[in-house]
Order: C-alpha cells, then sequence, then structure tokens
C-alpha cells in the first residue's frame, strides 16, 4: 500500500567473493586439425593417426599467418596425433616455438570402427550408425568412447593447459 513494495527477506548473510579480485585473464584458442588423407576418403579416424592431405596442410599453413599476427605471445598445446601436429606446426615455427603435444587432446575414440568408411559402418552396424547419426551416445558399443568420458578426458586436458600458461600466452 501506498505505492511501496514489501522488502525481500534476506536468504541468509551475504558471503564475500573468495577469489581476488586481479584474476588473471587468458585468451584459449582452439583450432581443428586442417584436412586428413582420411577425411579425403571419409574414413572414421578417432584416433588413428592418418597425415594431413595438401589441402589440410595449405589450410594448417594460411591457419598459423592468422593466428601468429593475432597471438604473438601464444602458448601452442596440441594432441600428440600426427594431423593435429602437423597442423600446429606451422604456427609454432612462426612463433619460434616447439608446439607441445597433450595426449588428452586427441580426438573421440571410435573403437571398432576406427579406420572403416562412414559408408561401412551403416552397412555393418545399421541401428548402431542410425542412432549415432541421430545423437545417441552408442560408441561405447564397438569399444570407444562414451561422450562423458570424452568430455571428462579433454576438460581435463584443457585445465592442464591453461593452468600451465602464463597470463598473457
Amino acid at each position: 500500500v501506498g505505492g511501496r513494495a514489501a522488502a525481500r527477506p534476506r536468504a541468509g548473510p551475504r558471503r564475500r567473493c573468495r577469489r581476488p579480485l586481479t584474476a588473471s585473464v587468458k585468451t584459449l584458442v582452439l583450432v581443428r586439425h586442417g584436412q586428413s588423407t582420411w577425411n579425403v576418403e571419409h574414413r572414421i579416424q578417432g584416433q588413428a593417426d592418418p597425415s594431413l592431405s595438401p589441402l589440410g596442410q595449405a589450410q594448417a599453413d594460411r591457419t598459423a599467418a592468422w593466428l601468429a599476427d593475432a597471438y604473438p605471445q601464444a602458448r601452442v598445446v596440441t594432441s600428440d596425433l600426427a594431423r593435429c601436429h602437423e597442423t600446429a606446426a606451422p604456427l609454432a615455427t612462426a612463433l619460434g616455438l616447439a608446439a607441445e603435444a597433450h595426449r588428452g587432446l586427441r580426438e573421440r575414440d571410435f573403437g571398432a570402427w576406427t579406420g572403416h568408411l562412414h559408408g561401412e559402418v551403416a552397412e555393418r552396424w545399421p541401428e548402431l550408425h542410425r542412432t549415432w547419426r541421430a545423437g545417441g551416445d552408442v560408441i561405447d558399443e564397438v569399444g570407444g568412447e562414451t561422450t562423458p568420458t570424452l568430455v571428462d578426458r579433454v576438460l581435463g586436458a584443457l585445465e592442464d593447459v591453461l593452468a600451465a600458461t602464463a597470463e598473457g600466452d
């Protein structure tokens, strides 16, 4: 009454932020590997280790030129797979660094599907393939990684990378 809103009761004592106000800021740039020889063939790569195609190498070179200009103080961390290292190498060279490998950044393990053409997978495992294409988490049924396992592994790797990266790198 009188045009004034009733005061809300407080939910409890106010909590103070435990983080210092001068928290560091880091920029994380994720780059997918360039086209691999298996991408050209439409093979499921998973954690197999095909190299970049000539187009993939050109993609890596162009990406490196742009990133080296945009992030001259960068740290370069890559999966230990060849296609990823080949993608990161031109950037590391441009920055005068060595690319650091982290196994946790690998692509998903696709189990028995690794190395097969997408069409072969659809023929050999039709129901699983349909379910997977519809967003189902069925890769573990062919010996691969579940989505939660993949997410935990990659997030753990990213936490490792960020924890070991100085502000400004």
